[in-house]
């Protein structure tokens, strides 16, 4: 049977919260602005199929494509960080003070 084992996944998440740490607050901030607009294009199409189709099911189709489309590009969400950055601050492979300006500057651009 083919399965990812816990120790991988916290593994990746590691090297996740990592990469995410050694970002610049340009970058994130950017890559944040950009994740919010393509999430707020995706949520007000989804409502205006819903609106137009009376279909619920129209807008469950079409909200997942604005994640999608964020995974793919490579953008950011403030949820990324806030759960990533925390396990790479267990592993005490980074420093405290950088962990909070780059939860700081995710919540920000979110907002």
């Amino acid at each position: 049977m083919d399965f990812v084992k816990p120790r991988d996944v916290l593994k990746a998440m590691i090297e996740g919260g990592a990469a995410k740490a050694e970002m610049s607050a340009s970058q994130m901030l950017i890559r944040g602005f950009l994740g919010g607009a393509i999430l707020a294009f995706a949520t007000t199409l989804a409502f205006t199929a819903v609106a137009q189709t009376k279909i619920g099911m129209a807008g469950a189709v079409i909200f997942p494509v604005g994640f999608v489309m964020i995974v793919l590009l490579g953008l950011e969400l403030v949820t990324g960080s806030f759960a990533l950055i925390p396990p790479k601050r267990a592993a005490k492979e980074n420093d405290r003070g950088q962990d909070a300006q780059k939860i700081m500057a995710g919540s920000s651009r979110d907002i």
